[in-house]
């Protein structure tokens, strides 16, 4: 291995899963990890900037520019339904559980 690779196993886990990736410049990119290299470029669809949330659509981002990459989870992956409720704690029962 070149001393620029990386080892892809990490990647490999979150391809088409949904990321932030952090770059350097305190620049972060949202999106989904549809590709990458082995020197950890990385192919994103949808993407969005995290600061303006502006639509970038499909972007490439250079390996050397990437700090980090987390996985975000969706939290209506397992949902077979859409979701219900007007998004109050009152329809939470976890939250409605809570004592004041």
């Amino acid at each position: 291995m070149a001393k620029d690779e990386v080892d892809t196993a990490e990647l490999e886990a979150l391809l088409f899963h949904s990321v932030q990736v952090y770059l350097n410049a305190n620049r972060c990119v949202r999106g989904k990890l549809s590709g990458f290299d082995h020197y950890a470029n990385l192919v994103l669809s949808d993407a969005l900037d995290c600061r303006t949330g502006a639509q970038l659509g499909q972007v490439w981002i250079r390996g050397n520019s990437v700090v980090s990459v987390d996985l975000l989870r969706d939290v209506n992956a397992d949902r077979t339904e859409p979701p219900t409720g007007t998004g109050s704690v009152a329809d939470d029962p976890v939250g409605s559980s809570l004592s004041s």
